[in-house]
């Protein structure tokens, strides 16, 4: 299972960001045949151990090399090049043969003149290169008959002024986003939660004991005992924390195509499907495990004496707990997913993850007579994994959504969105009412439980019967807007522009400034912003009243017209085809960032009047909204 996942999760994020170090060094020569024939020679060294990928890989595998011409009426290419040596191997990653270019490369392609000669024009090569991480690579050189170089003189233009994408931003200093970030040690928090649910699983709990007594039932010293108890417990961390490593693959990733991978479609419906297959395994119907010889090897090498036995320990307690741990490992990955921060995130909850499940058995290593206050292994511990059984299908239902929203089926809009999660949290209250009725001894913590899952229960059916916004679920639920009625809309009374161009053009007639909202369908944090702050009275009053609202949505898969697409620069005509892409591609060219939600105040004449503002609390939105406003009075430019 987590081949496969890595395979897909290694496919959809291959593109990655064009960093300023190229580990290929190019040096360009044309070679005049005659008067109307020549070849151009790209000849690179590439540095050790990187390598660049081929033309013609497989689909499902790495970025293959491509080469682009400038379209010029005085110059003729039949797409025809040939290259130096390549190279091939089989892939462990991408389980399939890759082919690829290693220490050098010389791409020679033919072209033909006119007789005229013809003026400068651009050849681009888009290539990736690999070691550890990935690099998506875009070389430009500039020609004519002449000679060549690497560079492209226009490209600053066609970063700016020529690119119908950049606005002339005034006060661009302002863009400087100084919000703190908090995220992490929230994602920390929440691995650690993971971790404790973990530790009641039948996998886990019945190991706690026995790993406590073999540090205590040997003829080592006390002190020694205490210090081998302490390696384990740091190797259970380490190899949580170990497991994030590969998926840095991810950092620095092209920023849209971040958005991209956590919005794409076929990926949120990968996803709804595991996690109905980790729900179907918690709720008993088979077992997640890995390979018996994996476990038993890992389990000969524990045998080992000293901390390396002991880190061999842990790491048969992580392979013998997979059938527990993997489906809400399985979570965190999911959920990293959808950050531009994906693999710090995924670090952070490994690290919280690893930290809450090593913590018993370290502290009752260091001291056992704690044990004998530990709860006896039970039935109870099968009904743990029911409720996480419910939670990964819930889970699995939010992956769906965001498909849903994301293409605009309407196939699971917010009533049965909440309507499902309601049957969910019903019949696990009916499952533990069930168990407490037919209990001999009534047990506080079945009691608790069930007491919490009917108020779960009684809120989703009050939010749903009422169209109450229900706050706990912003960010899950679908937008109140995405609803089969009008009245699940709680900010109707906003009117929302979706292009940047009609809503400069209402600022301006009406002196209004513009509020520029970056969002997308699958954005949780932006529909926890709309739910949560946008429906606060005075927010409400002052967004729907004195600002022009713009929600650009950076994950729209509508389809751009065609001669939308014809405005577009040359460059980014290859990239951009839907609107998704286009605002994107406008957040990014305009404001160098791609993260949503993201907030920007502009006046009628595209001055920067506050800092960008992400999520924030109702009371620091207020403030800022009214800053932003303050500063359009005293320009003289806001209407009464």
């Amino acid at each position: 299972m987590r081949s496969i996942l890595f395979t897909l999760f290694t496919f959809l994020v291959s593109i990655t960001h064009a960093q300023s170090t190229d580990p290929v060094h190019w040096s360009p020569e044309i070679e005049n045949l005659s008067e109307t024939e020549s070849q151009i020679h790209l000849r690179g060294i590439i540095d050790s151990p990187w390598i660049l990928y081929a033309p013609e890989n497989d689909e499902f595998g790495p970025i293959s090399l491509e080469i682009e011409l400038e379209e010029n009426p005085s110059i003729a290419w039949d797409g025809t090049f040939s290259t130096s040596e390549i190279h091939e191997k089989y892939d462990e990653i991408f389980e399939l043969k890759t082919y690829y270019f290693k220490d050098s490369v010389h791409l020679t392609i033919p072209v033909s003149f006119s007789e005229t000669k013809i003026e400068t024009s651009r050849i681009t090569l888009y290539y990736q290169v690999c070691e550890e991480v990935c690099m998506n690579k875009e070389v430009t050189f500039t020609f004519d008959h002449n000679g060549i170089q690497q560079g492209d003189p226009s490209s600053k233009l066609l970063k700016n002024e020529e690119n119908p994408l950049w606005v002339p931003l005034k006060n661009r200093d302002a863009l400087v986003d100084d919000t703190p970030t908090r995220s992490l040690w929230i994602i920390f928090i929440l691995g650690m939660g993971a971790g404790f649910l973990a530790l009641l699983t039948p996998c886990v709990f019945p190991m706690i004991p026995l790993t406590v007594s073999f540090f205590f039932n040997r003829e080592d010293s006390k002190r020694k005992a205490t210090l081998l108890a302490l390696a384990y417990g740091f190797s259970i961390v380490l190899i949580y924390a170990l497991l994030s490593l590969p998926f840095f693959l991810i950092e620095g990733l092209n920023p849209n195509t971040l958005n991209s991978l956590a919005t794409n479609v076929t990926l949120n419906l990968f996803f709804f499907v595991v996690f109905v297959i980790f729900s179907l395994s918690f709720f008993g119907w088979f077992e997640i495990s890995l390979p018996h010889s994996i476990v038993s090897r890992a389990d000969n090498q524990s045998n080992r004496s000293g901390i390396v036995g002991v880190f061999f320990m842990a790491v048969t307690l992580a392979l013998v707990s997979f059938s527990c741990t993997g489906p809400i490992l399985g979570s965190l990955l999911a959920s990293s997913l959808s950050s531009a921060d994906g693999a710090l995130n995924l670090s952070f909850g490994m690290l919280g993850f690893g930290f809450a499940l090593a913590l018993p058995f370290t502290l009752l290593a260091l001291f056992p007579k704690l044990t004998t206050k530990m709860p006896k292994s039970g039935g109870w511990m099968m009904d743990v994994k029911v409720i996480l059984g419910g939670i990964e299908l819930a889970l699995a239902l939010k992956f769906l959504s965001n498909a849903d929203l994301v293409s605009q089926w309407g196939l699971l809009k917010r009533e049965l969105f909440i309507a499902l999660w309601l049957l969910i949290a019903l019949t696990l209250t009916f499952y533990f009412i069930k168990k407490l009725v037919r209990s001999s001894t009534k047990s506080k913590g079945y009691i608790v439980v069930t007491t919490v899952l009917a108020a779960a229960s009684l809120y989703l059916g009050l939010g749903l019967i009422n169209k109450s916004p229900l706050p706990l679920l912003s960010g899950f639920a679908p937008p109140s807007f995405y609803s089969y009625s009008e009245q699940g809309n709680f900010n109707k009374d906003i009117t929302a522009y979706h292009d940047f161009e009609e809503a400069k053009a209402v600022s301006l007639q009406t002196g209004k400034p513009i509020l520029v909202d970056f969002t997308g369908w699958a954005c949780v944090n932006c529909r926890k912003m709309e739910e949560n702050v946008w429906t606060d009275p005075e927010v409400h009053e002052m967004l729907s009243d004195r600002f022009i609202v713009t929600s650009l949505y950076v994950d729209d898969r509508s389809e751009l017209e065609a001669d939308e697409i014809e405005q577009i620069s040359p460059k980014e005509t290859k990239k951009i085809r839907t609107i998704g892409q286009k605002w994107s591609a406008f957040q990014i060219t305009n404001f160098n960032t791609s993260s949503q939600p993201y907030y920007v105040i502009l006046s009628p004449d595209l001055e920067v009047l506050e800092r960008p503002i992400q999520t924030a609390t109702t009371t620091e939105y207020k403030q800022w909204l009214r800053s932003g406003l303050k500063k359009m009075k005293k320009s003289g430019r806001v209407s009464p």
